[in-house]
């Protein structure tokens, strides 16, 4: 595990990532590069598990559109929610797409 936790460097260096943040479902964070990651980590987690229980397929990811553009996207990754805050004016739709590469690549999904 320790392995992956170390691959998600990756995702901090894609352009566009402003933030990340990996939290487990106990709300433990695993890895991050975000600004009070205590309360973000409750955030993502919640988000997460709701979407989880909404969608009995899962989802690929949850991208929540905020007024400062700092736009939220949320990734199941295992029994882990990864939080990324993006930069303002990075298209939402490649960023997420970068992620899942990365995270295919470090087989964490």
């Amino acid at each position: 595990m320790n392995k992956k936790v170390k691959g998600l460097e990756k995702i901090a260096r894609i352009k566009g990532v402003r933030e990340f943040l990996l939290v487990d479902e106990n709300r433990v964070i695993k890895a991050h590069g975000a600004k009070d990651p205590e309360k973000k980590a409750e955030y993502i987690l919640n988000c997460s598990q709701k979407a989880g229980s909404i969608s009995r397929s899962g989802y690929q990811y949850l991208l929540f559109s905020r007024e400062n553009q700092n736009h939220l996207l949320v990734f199941p990754v295992g029994t882990f929610a990864l939080g990324i805050i993006q930069e303002k004016g990075v298209n939402s739709l490649m960023l997420a797409n970068q992620v899942k590469k990365v995270l295919k690549d470090i087989d964490f999904i």
